[in-house]
């Protein structure tokens, strides 16, 4: 929080579905940073995203489907503005150039729609 350093340990004990995580924190924190660090961390693992719309989407294409069947649960810390942006993202900027995602997302977009 600012220049302060709050080290603490972050574990999963929810399930797919309802994610839940335990924080240690190894520090004293008062009121706010403890507001603060709740907020970045629910932020950071997109624990307030419902994952159905996205697993919806998936399902109704093949590939996409296993890659969901595979990654189930998954919340990649930091991965956009939604679940459904992350998910794109990474699929598409995986050691390609920024040409090739841009055409793959055009592809995307035409196939699936833009909304």
């Amino acid at each position: 929080m600012g220049d302060k350093i709050i080290p603490l340990a972050i574990g999963s004990i929810g399930t797919c579905e309802k994610p839940k995580l335990e924080v240690d924190v190894f520090s004293k924190i008062d009121a706010k940073e403890k507001t603060y660090l709740l907020k970045e961390i629910t932020d950071i693992f997109i624990l307030k995203d419902d994952l159905g719309e996205l697993y919806n989407f998936m399902d109704r294409d093949k590939i996409l489907r296993r890659v969901k069947n595979e990654l189930y649960g998954l919340r990649p810390p930091g991965i956009g503005a939604s679940v459904f942006e992350g998910a794109i993202r990474i699929i598409i900027q995986q050691q390609i150039s920024l040409q090739v995602a841009y055409v793959m997302t055009g592809a995307l977009v035409t196939r699936f729609g833009g909304n």
